[in-house]
């Protein structure tokens, strides 16, 4: 991929940002009478858009939280891959493996998720075995070290909230909060997992 149609690409996921900042306010109490457990936000836990997403950038959205606390929120979108490879960026290190769009926000920079801890990476809540590095020269120095077989995605953006932000958007019913585990982050068919997820929040329906 060309420098220029990557310079693109980013400032298409920036503008989707700056509208999904605006619109994630609008975000109000779902339509279904019933209401669901929320569990409290967490590193490892997962953030599913709720129906009032609809029309939204994050509409239909699964977002992992990788970190969570006083100084903010940040994730990453598990269910939005790209049309991109990795190798469109990194000819000679990036092989076949899908880019996926982490978020609207600064989509120049890289993110990882990978399967296998090992030092140097920072552990995701207690999700088993799952670890994060987070920025493009992070990513580009340990894509080398990764091992045939170990599980990851590399992800462009992130998500990220300011400190009381997604607490807020939690209340006017823009977001549910459900466990998560290594199988929905690097699930095969990312297509269905919003749906899944919905499911078990609602599993009668």
């Amino acid at each position: 991929m060309c420098c220029a149609a990557w310079i693109r690409y980013c400032h298409a996921l920036a503008l989707a940002g700056l509208l999904a900042m605006s619109l994630s306010t609008l975000a109000a109490t779902p339509d279904a009478g019933d209401k669901p457990l929320v569990l409290p936000p967490a590193a490892g836990r997962l953030l599913v858009a709720t129906p009032a997403m609809r029309g939204n950038y994050f509409r239909e959205s699964v977002i992992l939280l990788t970190a969570h606390g006083r100084m903010g929120s940040v994730g990453v979108i598990l269910n939005r891959p790209t049309v991109l490879r990795l190798s469109d960026l990194l000819p000679r290190r990036g092989g076949s493996l899908t880019l996926f769009e982490g978020g609207p926000v600064h989509p120049h920079l890289l993110s990882l998720l990978v399967l296998v801890p090992e030092q140097g990476f920072h552990q995701v809540g207690n999700t088993a075995g799952l670890s994060f590095v987070f920025g493009t020269q992070q990513v580009l120095d340990r894509l080398p070290v990764l091992r045939h077989g170990w599980r990851y995605r590399v992800y462009s953006g992130y998500s990220g909230w300011a400190p009381g932000q997604l607490m807020s958007e939690i209340r006017r019913g823009a977001w549910y909060v459900v466990e998560g585990d290594s199988a929905q982050v690097f699930d095969i068919h990312p297509d269905l997992l919003w749906v899944r997820l919905m499911r078990r929040v609602f599993p009668l329906r």
